[in-house]
């Protein structure tokens, strides 16, 4: 597997990925981007809550987005503990995208996602028969 070397421009730019493309399907809001480190003044980590109310930290790094820990949303009224030891799963797993990291971890995630695909191909299937007719 190829990926980029974790370098600051590249940290910054998956960060502002994630803000832009991800934010319909978590918590609005909820994307904390951690202070740089010292040394390498890099900021490869940061925060976010997935729809079931849970909080991901998450690391990125050469290999990938890595889950680093996974706690109840602070000011959650209500988490799904089932939901909770499933992510706590998949803590340290490097995922490659993250999509691969929403899609797993969130099934609210992965419906919105599979819905808003669904929608699109039926809009571009509808404006293709407009051309064809």
């Amino acid at each position: 597997m190829s990926t980029p070397t974790s370098t600051p421009s590249f940290v910054s730019q998956e960060l502002t990925n994630i803000l832009s493309e991800y934010e319909y399907g978590i918590k609005p809001n909820s994307i904390k981007i951690s202070q740089s480190t010292k040394s390498t003044g890099e900021n490869s980590n940061f925060q976010l809550c997935l729809l079931e109310n849970i909080q991901l930290t998450i690391s990125i790094t050469d290999i990938g987005f890595i889950i680093t820990d996974a706690i109840p949303y602070p000011t959650a009224n209500e988490v799904n503990n089932i939901a909770l030891e499933t992510v706590n799963k998949w803590i340290n797993h490097p995922f490659e995208t993250m999509d691969a990291l929403l899609l797993t971890t969130s099934p609210k995630f992965s419906e919105i996602f599979h819905q808003t695909l669904f929608n699109k191909l039926l809009d571009l299937q509808s404006h293709q028969q407009d051309v064809d007719n």
